[in-house]
């Protein structure tokens, strides 16, 4: 028998059906995490849906209850992580940076700490809070991770000319040639 075949975008449409018909929180949490990994899939669409407030008001509320009833559980990076980017789609980036900061300082050892870290320098930066966002780049340079190194490097010094610091935006920029 053949396999139906459905859209991503379908699929996406019906977990979010799916989320706003249940009462379980920790339900609606797991939908949303797949909704999230649907959502990395479909990154360069623009599906409707997903620009829906409501629908991350729904998330935040969600990961919210399930760190209240269990802060500690199994996966609790994953959740804060989760509920910054459910706030950051919501358009409330003040307290998406406040999750990724409560992220990397809950949880250092987390494999979500290196792109939080550069997320909140890069928060920082949009909020022209060019001193703090200079120190945060500089910890995703400490940190060596090579997926943020080249961009954090290249923002830093942005930081420092945003800070009137020429002479040292000049020395950043040299070092990355």
């Amino acid at each position: 028998k053949a396999t139906p075949q459905v859209s991503l975008a379908e699929v996406i449409r019906r977990y979010i059906e799916l989320i706003k018909t249940t009462d379980d929180a920790e339900f609606r949490v797991q939908a949303l995490h797949r909704l999230a990994n649907l959502e990395v899939l479909l990154a360069d669409q623009d599906v409707e849906e997903l620009r829906d407030e409501r629908l991350w008001q729904m998330a935040i509320d969600s990961y919210t209850e399930v760190l209240k009833a269990r802060p500690r559980r199994e996966g609790y990076d994953q959740l804060l992580y989760q509920l910054a980017h459910a706030y950051e789609m919501k358009g409330d980036l003040e307290s998406s940076l406040k999750q990724l900061q409560q992220l990397v300082e809950q949880a250092p050892r987390s494999s979500y700490v290196p792109e939080a870290q550069f997320r909140i320098a890069e928060l920082q930066y949009s909020f022209g809070r060019y001193a703090e966002a200079e120190k945060s780049y500089e910890r995703v340079l400490q940190q060596g991770e090579d997926g943020f190194a080249s961009k954090a490097q290249y923002m830093l010094g942005w930081a420092l000319f945003k800070q009137h610091r020429y002479d040292s935006a000049l020395t950043q920029y040299i070092r990355m040639l």
